[in-house]
């Protein structure tokens, strides 16, 4: 910015003379221009027109600014969660917040259909798994044995026996691939996008259950050296979700004495040269958790992996219960809402046989 300084000097004591010049400031975003006052206007008149130029622009610029601060603070408000890329976090630019109630919804067609495609063999992978298992509960695993299919579990009608089938994931959407929700997440904020999947939230599941709406994400996918490889997988005991903080936080239970919560980074070198997971995650680092082990509340700075037993848990992790639970509370707070694109709209653009969903 260039600024100009104006010297006026006083040449005699009886009789001041004003010099005004045109001047020309340029910036980025407007251009102010100072007339020229003649030499036939007075002195007093010259005193008088100068001090009304300065408050007309001293109120412009005052009634700009407070323009400006509304307008600032009324978008602030309005797109206040388009936080963007950020290290060590998830990219939180298709965050949106209302009332406080924060929504991951992304509606940029470009990078749906482009990413649509990338993840192709993610797709198909979902589909052909659903199918075989689907095949596969039609044939008696004991042959000897009279039964019935039905949408969970079979039934061994003789001895009374349900015998669970599928992943965790398939389960959680009833074997109904209408019931899958996805959407593309930029989860360690390094320009590619990853691939999350959920089960679609229906109203219902409130009003019968009472439950809260929660959006867990069951199934993960990532671009690795120009490879789809599934970096998660999971159930309602196991799984990720994401919070409005920019944290991918997972939820695990294994027991009424084995429980956690933990804060999540990811990043797709640490899965470089993996397979896919068939359970559990891949290239995600835990860097702090709270729950219990063997009954024991603990807090810890860093990751609890490796440690399954109270006397393996050092003195200066371990909380009280009640703690745990304030801290458990308070993450939980966090966690958004999440607008999933739905499956069976990708497999209708896409000419999958209307009978698959």
């Amino acid at each position: 910015m260039i600024k100009k300084t104006i010297i006026c000097f006083i040449m005699t004591a009886t009789v001041l003379m004003a010099a005004c010049n045109t001047a020309s400031v340029s910036s980025d975003s407007a251009s102010v221009t100072t007339s020229v006052v003649t030499t036939e206007t007075t002195t007093e008149e010259k005193t008088k027109e100068t001090v009304s130029d300065t408050e007309t622009s001293s109120a412009s610029t005052e009634t700009s600014t407070e323009a400006s601060t509304e307008t600032s603070t009324e978008t602030s408000t309005e797109t206040a969660s388009e936080f963007g890329p950020e290290e060590g976090k998830y990219d939180r630019t298709y965050l949106t917040e209302e009332d406080g109630v924060y929504t991951y919804r992304l509606t940029d067609r470009a990078i749906i259909e482009k990413y649509d495609e990338l993840y192709a063999d993610a797709f198909a992978d979902t589909i052909n798994y659903n199918e075989s298992i689907m095949q596969g509960m039609r044939y008696v695993p004991d042959s000897g044995a009279k039964g019935e299919a039905h949408t969970l579990v079979y039934r061994k009608s003789e001895k009374e026996e349900f015998i669970t089938v599928g992943s965790a994931y398939i389960q959680e959407y009833g074997f109904d691939l209408s019931n899958i929700g996805y959407t593309y997440v930029d989860l360690d904020s390094d320009g590619t996008f990853e691939l999350i999947m959920g089960v679609l939230y229906k109203e219902e599941y409130t009003l019968k259950y009472g439950s809260p709406r929660i959006d867990h994400i069951f199934r993960e996918y990532a671009l690795v050296d120009g490879k789809v490889v599934k970096i998660g997988e999971g159930g309602n005991r196991w799984c990720h979700w994401l919070g409005h903080d920019g944290v991918i936080y997972e939820d695990g239970d294994s027991g009424a004495a084995d429980w956690s919560l933990s804060k999540m980074r990811f990043s797709a070198s640490e899965a470089a040269g993996e397979e896919d997971v068939d359970w559990g995650f891949l290239g995600f680092e835990e860097y702090e958790v709270i729950g219990s082990i063997d009954a024991v509340g603990v807090h810890f700075n860093g990751s609890a992996e490796g440690i399954y037993h109270s006397t393996e848990i050092p003195e200066d992790v371990i909380i009280e219960y009640e703690e745990v639970t304030r801290l458990w509370d308070e993450w939980e707070t966090r966690q958004i809402y999440i607008d999933w694109l739905k499956m069976s709209d990708y497999m209708r653009g896409h000419s999958f046989p209307k009978n698959l969903f």
